[in-house]
């Protein structure tokens, strides 16, 4: 009797640890932890219908995309940019080691084509830019959103 008490403890703490070993993987995966996927921001130089970015994420981001709006979460005058969907030209990629360029060219989509003026009076009226970025193999792995200040408001 003695045995079966002595490994029902050991069975116990088998499964707990397994338990709390598959919790940690699944947290892991779908980045539930804040601080695995960030993007730090280093230089950003506007352009007539977009924004040029310079950043370096936290983790190796294959095929990266970056998703930009002008809304938080709001998807309006939604753009992105990445290397896989884009044919070259300004919505390429440019990696460095861990440092990505990107440039974001808003409204390049099919269905609207925003204009230069278009682009400035949002950038007016605005002062950042909301962006995420993910990696673009159906691996569901994205960075948390980061802001990019477009103008200084005093």
């Amino acid at each position: 009797m003695a045995n079966i008490r002595k490994y029902s403890k050991k069975l116990y703490l088998l499964v707990f640890l397994s338990a709390l070993s598959l919790w940690v993987l699944v947290a892991y995966w779908y980045s539930l932890w804040p601080f695995i996927r960030t993007v730090e921001v280093i230089k950003f130089k506007m352009t007539t219908r977009g924004v040029i970015v310079k950043l370096m994420p936290s983790w190796q981001v294959k095929a990266p995309t970056l998703f930009c709006s002008f809304d938080s979460d709001k998807g309006r005058h939604y753009t992105e940019s990445n290397k896989t969907v884009g044919n070259g030209g300004s919505d390429d990629v440019i990696m460095d080691g861990g440092v990505l360029t990107i440039e974001v060219v808003f409204g390049k989509a099919h269905w609207k084509d925003m204009s230069s003026d278009e682009f400035k009076k949002l950038v007016e009226k605005n002062e950042y830019i909301y962006c995420k970025l993910c990696q673009s193999n159906f691996s569901s792995i994205e960075s948390r959103e980061f802001l990019i200040k477009l103008k200084n408001k005093n």
